[in-house]
């Protein structure tokens, strides 16, 4: 049985396409089970504060205030007013709701992006800007 010179060369990329293919899922495997690892190993007031970061501050601000050029176009809340904390009676089922469903005026729904472990931390995090 003769095989083609051309049918060979195709057949040498498929194996060297299928042998990068499995280094590639094998090191995105790697990265995602120590991303699983690392949000076990934090505690969830700290998983809470990087979601924060990524998801929040550009509207609420590092620091809650909403000081930021996003948070004025929008009205954000500031989440270091300790009156809105009192008067608004503000549970973790209403900031849950808030973040899973977002809000009129500008504040996007982040549901169907974060996890509800990942909603609970954020709940925890911004609980800390009450005073």
């Amino acid at each position: 049985m003769r095989v083609e010179p051309r049918a060979l060369g195709r057949l040498k990329i498929c194996i060297v396409l299928c042998f990068v293919a499995t280094l590639l899922g094998g090191s995105y495997i790697q990265h995602v089970a120590g991303q699983q690892r690392k949000r076990k190993s934090e505690s969830p007031q700290a998983h809470g504060r990087t979601l924060y970061v990524q998801n929040c501050a550009r509207c609420h601000g590092a620091d809650g205030r909403s000081q930021t050029e996003m948070g004025q176009l929008y009205d954000a809340t500031d989440l270091t007013d300790a009156r809105w904390w009192r008067d608004q009676h503000i549970s973790d089922r209403r900031l849950t709701n808030s973040i899973t469903n977002g809000k009129k005026g500008g504040m996007p729904a982040f549901g169907k992006k974060l996890s509800r472990t990942d909603i609970a931390a954020l709940v925890a995090f911004v609980r800390t800007f009450k005073h």
